[in-house]
């Protein structure tokens, strides 16, 4: 006989919030027609994809991105630091035995 797959979440937070906060996601669950759990995790799931896609995408005006393009066609400043420590060998590279 086949085992069904199960339903069972593999995962579990807890959360301390205020009782008002509690009343106040559990009311719009309700309205929702979810169960509270349900709730919470979609909306933290959508929340989630909100602020990974604002990491990566960004919107700029005509004039925010021509100054952002004429940003990234600067040929980039001298720094004679960073210029030394890519000439030295790194902590990595093989001491030559001369």
């Amino acid at each position: 006989m086949a085992h069904a797959q199960s339903n069972l979440k593999d995962e579990k937070i807890q959360l301390r919030i205020q009782p008002r906060q509690k009343a106040l996601i559990a009311q719009a669950a309700r309205v929702r027609q979810t169960t509270l759990s349900a709730f919470m995790v979609e909306n933290a799931c959508t929340a989630a994809q909100q602020v990974l896609a604002d990491e990566m995408h960004f919107v700029l005006s005509p004039g925010q991105w021509d100054a952002f393009q004429a940003a990234l066609d600067r040929p980039p400043r001298k720094n004679r630091a960073l210029a030394k420590l890519l000439k030295e060998p790194g902590v990595f590279d093989e001491k030559s035995s001369s």
